[in-house]
């Protein structure tokens, strides 16, 4: 048994006495964050133009950055006439919305120390192909992974409380200047003591309660002895060593056709009318549902890979690659290998077994019999014969296969002499 940190998110019903209490929550809570994020924005502005040394004033520079350095409370935002409904919010949720700037500057920083900022803009100058960015460009680079503000025009709203009333007998959870939410059928994964918060969602339409656990007692599964390499695809999600392939996405082409048809209808209305607004509804939760069918797919299948191996292998094959391909990039994208592995990343850690990503350069190519490299194989090539040992190969589980040696010997072919 382990003890872990884990959230759990439940449908709610808030009574429609409720939702303008909710909407000034949500409302208070963006604007703390919009608040917040303007004076870190100013601090930094400020900083880089006294650095550069490029202005004659720097010490009316100085003394205006000393007064932005100045924190102000939501007790102080309070007192302002012109943030008087403030005070008919909950203290605590206007206390997080504050951390959560805080955090989002934590992580930009974490993200230019680790080469995260440096990749993603290697990957928008790529897009470009060499040509020059215009202004919006220009913008959209100099801000990448900084924090945003947030609109009221998004189609996803939150805020979160400290406070951890929860009531499993009647299935509801309270919320401070709110009152009592009804959620459906939650879990209850560990004890109500053991709830560290919660936060209210809403999302296309939908309102959601997430209870947030610092402690969850979770038996481990119980160990196999196996050993299993998966190779990533378009055509199967996944294919293992052992031949079991996972197949697509189910119904995945129903709600393409759903989300077509919807866009459509949108198209056809008034700019501005309540009917677009209904219908722009209506295709997020389209988009919604799509979603949750890949999500449904996924964890499915990679709790079975859990439960059926300890030790678990997978090819580092990089989404970008089935992305750039014009022709590829939809299937690519439904398949949705990063969040595969991110799901079997966090089960593996969960349940006791071991997951580790590998290199799967030439895995493709080699015969996992012989070792002989096979190199004349295009993306059509399904199948194919090794010329040295006659083996007949499935280039998917022979890639698994492939990868699966990598794992297990810790030795990757593309670090090897192979001719």
């Amino acid at each position: 048994m382990s003890d872990i940190i884990l959230s759990e998110k439940n449908r709610a019903y808030p009574p429609e006495s409720y939702i303008s209490k909710i909407w000034q929550a949500f409302g208070s809570t963006r604007k703390i964050f919009n608040l917040n994020l303007d004076k870190t924005k100013k601090i930094y502005q400020l900083t880089a133009l006294i650095k550069s040394g490029d202005c004659d004033n720097i010490d009316v520079l100085e003394d205006e950055l000393e007064k932005e350095k100045i924190r102000i409370t939501e007790a102080a935002y309070k007192k302002i006439p012109e943030y008087d409904y403030l005070n008919e919010v909950d203290s605590t949720i206007l206390q997080q919305s504050r951390m959560k700037e805080s955090v989002a500057w934590k992580n930009y920083r974490r993200q230019k120390r680790d080469g995260t900022l440096a990749k993603k803009q290697a990957q928008f100058l790529d897009k470009l192909n060499g040509r020059p960015m215009d202004d919006k460009e220009q913008y959209k680079f100099s801000n990448l992974c900084k924090p945003k503000f947030k609109s009221r025009k998004n189609s996803k709203q939150s805020f979160k409380t400290t406070n951890v009333k929860v009531d499993f007998v009647n299935n509801q959870a309270y919320f401070p200047s709110i009152g009592w939410i009804k959620m459906k059928n939650p879990r209850k994964l560990g004890k109500a003591e053991d709830i560290s918060g919660k936060t209210f969602k809403y999302e296309n339409g939908q309102y959601f309660v997430v209870l947030h656990y610092r402690k969850v007692h979770v038996e481990l599964l119980p160990k196999t002895g196996k050993t299993v390499g998966i190779d990533l695809g378009i055509k199967d999600v996944a294919v293992t060593s052992d031949g079991f392939k996972s197949g697509k996405v189910p119904s995945i082409n129903e709600a393409d056709i759903r989300i077509s048809r919807d866009q459509r209808n949108l198209h056809r209305k008034v700019l501005g009318s309540n009917n677009r607004s209904k219908a722009r509804t209506k295709l997020q939760r389209s988009y919604l549902k799509k979603s949750n069918q890949v999500k449904d797919f996924l964890h499915k299948l990679t709790k079975k890979l859990v439960s059926e191996y300890d030790e678990i292998f997978v090819g580092d094959v990089p989404s970008q690659l089935g992305l750039k391909n014009h022709n590829l990039a939809k299937s690519t994208a439904e398949s949705s290998w990063h969040k595969f592995k991110a799901f079997l990343e966090y089960k593996a850690e969960i349940y006791g077994k071991k997951f580790e990503i590998v290199d799967e350069k030439y895995t493709t190519q080699l015969c996992s019999y012989c070792g002989f490299r096979f190199s004349d194989i295009s993306l059509s090539t399904r199948s194919w014969i090794c010329p040295e040992c006659n083996s007949k190969h499935d280039r998917d589980v022979n890639a698994a296969i492939n990868i699966r040696t990598v794992g297990s010997t810790g030795i990757a072919f593309g670090k090897t002499n192979i001719s």
